[in-house]
């Protein structure tokens, strides 16, 4: 039987050191040539997603947690916010002085807070200069939040968070929309990284796309990642792999292990499956 493969992306795919392994390139186009279907699976917003790992050739691509699913250029599933719940967000986040960055289909809007996030970690990336970091954002399209305009809020698909104060998290979490989830990667770059998406949309429904489209059972797939927002997809195909670098909640309901991001985890995954 052919698989599909699912692969998240920061973290799995990149390492934020080292960037993308050149043996995951290989894994992806051998598997590819061996009749697997090989998709991308991601928490960011197709803007988002760098020209380098556009270049590779994924059958199928989930974006935004399952909030946009495509697979050669054809979009198969597009569910953004509703606009009043997107204006609701920005309030209770503001409210709650909480940065966010509105991510979108085609642009995606930041507060000060959730700009300055962004814009320090590129600066860091590219020597320092911090003209190149806002051109990057710009390239991307992430731009400063009053720039937002009312159709803007009609393609908001998710919410990255940053929370400056541990005691902020309780009272936001308890005022949150109940069709809403809003998960906790913990503390990077000075500030507690959160997402907030739909309950009923996850990269587990986008796989359940992408497999209905490719008319494979879910008995073939196969789920590789590291964080908390791999959670949907690697309890629901039929094998979840967590990274040696993924988080210890993830790694407890995976049902096997590879090697870091750095360690060729990739390649060696697909290889003990004999995907390659």
């Amino acid at each position: 039987m052919k698989a599909c493969i699912f692969l998240d992306i920061d973290g799995t795919l990149l390492d934020h050191e080292i960037g993308i392994q050149e043996s995951s390139r290989i894994a992806i186009a051998q598997a590819q040539a061996n009749g697997h279907r090989v998709c991308l699976a991601t928490g960011r917003p197709k803007p988002e997603v760098d020209d380098e790992i556009q270049a590779i050739p994924f059958d199928g691509c989930i974006y935004s947690c399952g909030a946009m699913v495509e697979s050669h250029g054809k979009v198969l599933f597009y569910k953004p916010f509703s606009q009043e719940l997107v204006l609701h967000m920005m309030y209770l986040l503001q409210a709650h002085a909480i940065g966010f960055n509105l991510e979108g289909s085609r642009t995606s809007f930041l507060d000060p807070i959730g700009y300055d996030f962004f814009h320090s970690l590129f600066q860091r990336c590219m020597e320092d200069n911090s003209e190149l970091a806002r051109q990057y954002m710009a390239a991307v399209r992430m731009h400063p939040l009053q720039e937002v305009k009312e159709t803007d809020t009609l393609q908001i698909m998710k919410i990255a968070t940053f929370i400056n104060e541990d005691s902020l998290l309780q009272e936001f979490d308890r005022q949150l929309p109940a069709q809403l989830k809003h998960i906790h990667h913990g503390f990077h770059e000075g500030c507690i990284n959160g997402e907030i998406y739909h309950h009923a949309i996850t990269k587990a429904t986008g796989i359940d796309c992408l497999l209905s489209h490719f008319e494979i059972p879910l008995e073939a797939s196969i789920a590789i990642g590291d964080s908390l927002n791999d959670a949907e997809m690697i309890r629901h195909c039929n094998l979840g792999v967590a990274m040696g670098n993924a988080c210890e909640e993830l790694k407890l309901i995976s049902d096997m292990f590879t090697t870091t991001s750095k360690e060729d985890g990739i390649y060696n995954c697909m290889k003990k499956l004999k995907l390659i």
